[in-house]
């Protein structure tokens, strides 16, 4: 069954996130996800708050950049946000951008995520770990359990690390930021199926696809608007992303990267993305001129008619 959230940028007032969490709280779609971008509100506060307004929805700060914080730091934060959202919180991580604010000396290395996922593994089993970046030792006066976790995912348009995250049995799946590619996100999935079969793991593995979304039945203004988005992120977040090399040709540019246009066109993309392995879309920003206007369209004319 295929997934439906929607993903906020962390630059709004609190009042504007608990309007869209009422909307969200009266329809079919499956969480609210805040980009935890650098540049912008810290994406953890948000989730905590909006997590005890919120009675069905998954809540979470998606995908928090690893190099903020230790991963014990980071477990403590995924516990207490399980606790107060009654068990609906969800977490994504990965290498994350914006990492030239902190400086230049911050280290993004693939080897240096995947042992921070080593980290976060031996939390989450009790066990001590010590390895060439991360540190953690068990203490018996520790009061926080880690047995009931959030739904946790990776982060990544590589199909490297895609490969890796496969191997945690904590990661429930990979988050593509701007895939809306149907090719693609037919290689992602190839990767992931390639995987699970080699190690025997017996669970889902969710490709979900966060493309940013603009809907409009003036396609030329939406196309319009989606450029203007892109183009303010996508050094950032697509910049070195091997999707670059595999646009779809027959598209316009900024089409392989955002979901952009009136609900029609929207269906008929979304069925080429469940075609291609896709488990979850989430809509990103900014939906459109009125956010909450378009998550009732999309809610009417799309989700709902996947539930029915």
């Amino acid at each position: 069954m295929i997934k439906f959230s929607i993903a906020l940028e962390g630059d709004k007032n609190i009042e504007f996130y608990l309007k869209i969490l009422k909307e969200l709280e009266k329809s079919h779609f499956y969480s609210l996800q805040i980009y935890e971008h650098v540049p912008f509100k810290p994406a953890i506060p948000i989730v905590s708050i909006l997590s005890r307004f919120s009675k069905k929805l998954k809540v979470g700060a998606v995908t928090v950049p690893f190099f903020l914080y230790h991963p014990f730091t980071l477990a403590r934060y995924s516990s207490f946000l399980q606790e107060i959202s009654s068990e609906k919180s969800i977490l994504g991580i990965s290498r994350g951008a914006y990492s030239r604010y902190l400086g230049k000396n911050v280290d993004r290395r693939l080897v240096r995520f995947l042992e921070f996922l080593d980290c976060l593994n031996s939390i989450f089993n009790s066990k001590s770990f010590k390895g060439e970046y991360y540190e953690y030792n068990l203490d018996e006066k520790m009061n926080i359990s880690f047995n009931k976790l959030p739904e946790i995912y990776v982060g990544t348009s590589g199909p490297k690390l895609c490969e890796e995250a496969v191997k945690y049995p904590f990661v429930k799946g990979i988050i593509v930021d701007n895939l809306w590619n149907s090719e693609y996100a037919r290689k992602m999935r190839n990767i992931i199926d390639y995987k699970i079969e080699t190690i025997k793991r017996d669970e889902n593995f969710e490709l979900i696809a966060r493309p940013f979304t603009y809907v409009d039945e003036n396609l030329e203004m939406a196309i319009k608007n989606a450029e203007r988005i892109l183009e303010y992120y996508i050094d950032d977040l697509v910049g070195n992303s091997p999707m670059l090399k595999d646009i779809n040709r027959n598209k316009l540019f900024v089409e392989n990267f955002c979901c952009v246009g009136n609900v029609s066109k929207i269906e008929k993309e979304i069925e080429d993305m469940i075609k291609a392995g896709v488990n979850h879309i989430c809509f990103g920003l900014p939906l459109g001129k009125n956010p909450i206007k378009v998550i009732k369209v999309l809610e009417e004319r799309i989700v709902k008619n996947f539930y029915s």
